[in-house]
């Protein structure tokens, strides 16, 4: 079973082709947007796992609706 966020699903989803670039409708949220929100990883986890989608060419300096971008943010 895939849990929000976890390194397994990460992986598979990757390894399966996903967009890792595709942003929710309503706010233009990327995964790289949404994992540092995930409360259930620790910061090993949410490092490890954005290290492989940015890997996978997930672009940094997309921009949620109207805010920064990933890349402006850290």
């Amino acid at each position: 079973m895939f849990n929000l966020g976890d390194e397994f699903s990460a992986t598979f989803l990757i390894s399966n082709g996903v967009d890792v670039n595709q942003a929710t409708y309503e706010l233009g949220q990327s995964p790289l947007h949404i994992l540092p929100r995930v409360q259930s990883l620790n910061e090993q986890q949410k490092t490890s796992i954005a290290n492989r989608v940015i890997g996978a060419g997930a672009d940094v300096n997309l921009q949620e609706i109207g805010r920064a971008s990933c890349r402006e943010r850290v």
